[in-house]
């Protein structure tokens, strides 16, 4: 594929677990050159965004794509779900999981 027809993409993630795997699809998908992950917007829903950006740079570090640029996006819902949703996957977004340090967040 022609660098000019590789597609060019923004990602909006409130990572746990699943968007979690989604980010290893993207960044494998890029590898392959299918496309070209220009930034991370990282924004509040299974988990604080605080949370959503250390889980997203814990992955870009265990991958060496810290050269992706992580941006914080929005720290509260916009539509206000019937039920809350932010527990589904633990307080972190990872099922509660314990880090040995806290990774460096923008």
């Amino acid at each position: 594929m022609a660098a000019s027809e590789i597609k060019r993409v923004i990602v909006d993630v409130d990572v746990g677990v699943d968007d979690y795997l989604a980010l290893l699809i993207l960044l494998h998908a890029e590898k392959a050159g299918k496309l070209k992950i220009e930034a991370i917007v990282c924004s509040m829903g299974n988990t604080t965004v605080e949370n959503v950006l250390k889980n997203v740079v814990r992955l870009l570090e265990i991958e060496k794509r810290t050269d992706i640029p992580v941006y914080r996006g929005v720290k509260n819902q916009l539509i206000l779900p019937k039920e809350s949703v932010t527990k589904f996957h633990g307080q972190d977004g990872f099922g509660d999981l314990t880090h040995d340090k806290d990774p460096i967040c923008p």
